[in-house]
């Protein structure tokens, strides 16, 4: 793995974060009350609702427990990646890094922070400019990436 995969990481585990907590939330959904269907008698169509409801917390326990071991691990990942940034001697090309691979981006989660969002985030003129310096940033996250590969 080379330095950009191994910044590439931080997508993936936010794109995983993102779809863990969708499944969450759509078990949470299904909790939600919902009036059971009544034909022209009167009667209950949906069988028994209890049954539904119980089987949707059963398995929201113990899915939940799953979610919560995945989180942790993926959020120890991160913060790995974000330690190793940190090791960098330039602040502004370690925040650069950060922008473009730990910044959560608010329209998509599952996507880059865009190149002319990180340019405005660092009062860069253009995205070119951004761009530039993200090449120079990782010249010098490959010595931190290569340096910690041999400890």
């Amino acid at each position: 793995m080379d330095e950009k995969e191994y910044l590439l990481q931080a997508l993936k585990i936010r794109r995983q974060i993102y779809h863990i907590k969708m499944r969450y939330d759509e078990l949470e959904t299904k909790l939600g009350y919902h009036p059971p269907k009544l034909d022209n008698s009167g009667a209950s169509k949906s069988g028994n609702v209890s049954d539904t409801l119980s089987d949707t917390v059963i398995e929201m326990m113990s899915w939940g427990k799953k979610y919560d071991d995945q989180l942790f691990k993926l959020e120890k990942k991160l913060n790995e990646i974000s330690e190793m940034i940190d090791c960098m001697e330039n602040i502004r090309y370690a925040e650069i890094l950060k922008w473009r691979y730990l910044t959560e981006n608010r329209n998509d989660p599952t996507r880059l922070l865009s190149w002319i969002a990180v340019a405005y985030k660092m009062n860069l003129p253009n995205e070119n400019a951004a761009w530039a310096m993200h090449g120079r940033a990782m010249r010098e996250f490959k010595k931190v990436f290569l340096q910690s590969k041999i400890k």
